[in-house]
């Protein structure tokens, strides 16, 4: 079975690298379709939910066995960074994101 992002054709062995996973809508949907799927997810909640979502009761054939998670922000070079979530947006994490009411701030580990 093959699949298509955005009119690319996705063959039966590609590696997919799903940069910014969030809770991992995609890195499921290419997980089942049978691809290797490396998650890059910073953000502490959203990397909760895509390990719950990876956990989830799944049978042999859909199983979600070929991803790995890498729990670091990319970055140049190997540190950390401060990531602020939009209480009120799960989906908006941003490492540009000021101090305000509704944002709270995570110290991540980054890589290249």
């Amino acid at each position: 079975e093959h699949g298509s992002v955005e009119g690319r054709h996705t063959g039966p062995k590609c590696i997919v690298l799903d940069v910014g996973a969030n809770v991992g809508a995609c890195t499921l949907l290419f997980a089942r379709q049978g691809h290797r799927v490396i998650a890059v997810e910073p953000e502490p909640s959203n990397l909760m939910l895509l390990r719950a979502s990876l956990d989830l009761p799944q049978r042999a054939a859909d199983s979600f066995g070929h991803v790995s998670v890498a729990a670091v922000a990319a970055d140049e070079s190997t540190g950390s960074v401060q990531i602020g979530r939009d209480l009120a947006n799960a989906g908006n994490s941003d490492i540009a994101a000021k101090p305000q009411p509704g944002v709270v701030f995570s110290t991540v580990p980054t890589s290249p």
